[in-house]
């Protein structure tokens, strides 16, 4: 018996563009007769997975490539292939002796047209680096790992829309390569996040002004926590309660939609209560998950991430006691609002990933 490990040599994250790298390593188990493996091919591809009872299928989502050969790397996957790069043949007629083994180094770029890394519940994109091989008078096995992808916001994609640092590292050596290409790209991202842009909105009602609320930024990276400041000094409704939820919207176009509607799911990673009825001000902090997908629009899904916002104010100013209480015969009415805001990728170093990195098969 022939056994085949396959392992990501560096990280299961990865920005698109960049080189993906693994070791393949093909191990004889026993220890009386020689085996032979008969061939071996390696691919990258993205799956598109989706709720066929309510999304149909765009007319131009790629169906199942045609293929002559025995490496079919989708095969029994759902969904359609969206993106893929050519197959690599690895090796013809290896042979290994009892207990032998012999190792390879795949490396692929991964694509840049594809969209990023996304499991909702409408739509999935899941990236897989497949390994088929065929032991000699054996079946054909496919051996596949997962890992994830993410994308640079598109004006910062390509190295000659970046600006070069102001103080760059004389001792940085610099390739026109596409890793120079994304870290440059990552370098501006990490000064435009740096830029100050404070955001401050008048919360009212019908009934007057209900304090204000003061947003740093509008623009975060996965790993980041959106913080939030409200001021209630000015304030000629008293707010007794507010609620703050850091979600995304999924969300599918009409003209893909099964019931002719575009059709949206929320997905929730965080809230946080708030009680003011004696406070002039206070902060909310809501961290953004790192294994998170960032906003992106693709043709047939659309993530857009949001704050919402739900206030609970007083009719009437007797409703609130000295003794930190509301009265039980307390007037009251909500008020919601959503602020969407912006999120984009991180250094994919950075971010954390419970994929696993090895996978063994045996022939």
């Amino acid at each position: 018996m022939v056994e085949l490990a396959l392992e990501l040599l560096e990280r299961a994250t990865y920005l698109a563009g960049e080189k993906l790298s693994c070791r393949i390593t093909f191990r004889n188990t026993s220890e009386s007769k020689p085996e032979t493996v008969a061939w071996a091919s390696a691919q990258l591809h993205c799956q598109c997975s989706y709720k066929e009872e309510l999304v149909k299928t765009p007319l131009d989502v790629l169906p199942s490539p045609a293929t002559d050969t025995a490496f079919v790397p989708n095969k029994g996957e759902k969904g359609k292939t969206v993106v893929s790069t050519e197959a690599v043949v690895l090796l013809c007629d290896l042979e290994l002796g009892p207990g032998e083994s012999k190792s390879y180094t795949y490396t692929e770029s991964i694509p840049e047209d594809g969209p990023p890394s996304w499991s909702g519940r409408l739509v999935r994109y899941s990236y897989k680096l497949c390994v088929g091989a065929q032991r000699l008078s054996g079946t054909v096995q496919m051996l596949r790992i997962p890992f994830t992808v993410l994308k640079i916001p598109g004006s910062l994609q390509r190295s000659e829309t970046v600006q070069s640092p102001s103080n760059p590292n004389p001792f940085h050596v610099t390739d026109n390569d596409s890793t120079n290409d994304t870290e440059e790209a990552l370098q501006q991202l990490a000064a435009d996040m740096s830029k100050k842009a404070s955001l401050t909105y008048t919360l009212k009602n019908r009934h007057g002004i209900v304090g204000k609320l003061l947003l740093f930024k509008h623009v975060y990276r996965l790993g980041d926590s959106v913080v939030v400041s409200f001021d209630f000094t000015a304030a000629a409704v008293k707010c007794l309660q507010l609620c703050v939820t850091l979600q995304c919207c999924e969300a599918v176009p009409e003209q893909y939609s099964v019931k002719k509607r575009q059709y949206s799911h929320y997905h929730t990673y965080g809230s946080q209560y708030e009680y003011c009825s004696h406070v002039n001000k206070l902060h909310v902090s809501l961290p953004i998950p790192p294994n998170c997908t960032h906003t992106f629009t693709s043709e047939l899904v659309c993530l857009e991430w949001q704050l919402n916002f739900d206030f609970v104010t007083s009719l009437s100013g007797s409703d609130v006691t000295n003794h930190w209480r509301i009265t039980d015969d307390a007037s009251m009415e909500t008020m919601n609002w959503t602020l969407p805001i912006t999120v984009v990728t991180a250094d994919p170093v950075q971010l954390q990933d419970a994929l696993p990195c090895t996978q063994i098969i045996t022939l």
